[in-house]
């Protein structure tokens, strides 16, 4: 996954470098897309401090999709140091987010 650094910047902002964050990119149309909002929802508390999540909506950032290659949705990166470790497309459960987060902390 070739993704500009000038994309993960924009996306990931004023993260740490040793910071881990999961982008997010859907849309409010999207069903699985609003399934797994809920799931990170949930997880969110468990990972406070350890993982830091975005939230990109294509629609209103089509830009950015188009840059981190975006063809389908739900969509998410794990990113850290600027570099994109992991990614996964399609809806996700809770367990699944975590062993995937875990796998890169």
């Amino acid at each position: 996954m070739n993704v500009p650094a000038e994309a993960i910047q924009q996306v990931v902002g004023s993260a740490g470098d040793q910071d881990l964050v999961l982008v997010k990119f859907g849309a409010p149309w999207c069903g699985p897309c609003r399934q797994i909002d809920k799931e990170l929802e949930s997880l969110e508390p468990t990972l406070a401090g350890e993982v830091r999540v975005v939230k990109i909506d294509v629609g209103e950032q089509p830009e950015v999709a188009a840059q981190f290659g975006i063809e389908g949705i739900p969509r998410m990166f794990l990113v850290r140091n600027g570099k994109v470790l992991a990614d996964e497309v399609g809806y996700r459960s809770e367990s699944e987010l975590r062993s995937w987060v875990a796998s890169h902390q």
